[in-house]
């Protein structure tokens, strides 16, 4: 998608896109908010780029998995 594209698509102006691309800083949130909701993107990942989701358990894991357990087994009451 072109700038110009996404500006007909977002109402942002066609020079407000270029002067991001050209690494100016955004002077208005709600622009960015609009521009990235046009993407299908977070604001994070507009400013900042992609980056890798890691669920809780996948950043404790080597805790989990570290050292050793006992597992003690007992029937559940009902």
């Amino acid at each position: 998608m072109t700038a110009a594209q996404l500006s007909r698509k977002t109402g942002v102006p066609k020079t407000t896109l270029s002067e991001w691309l050209s690494g100016g800083n955004p002077r208005d949130i709600k622009k960015v908010k609009i521009v990235a909701d046009e993407l299908g993107i977070t604001v994070d990942e507009l400013c900042f780029g992609p980056f890798e989701r890691k669920s809780p358990l996948k950043e404790m894991e080597d805790e989990i998995f570290a050292g050793n357990f006992d597992v003690i087994l007992r029937k559940a009451k009902k």
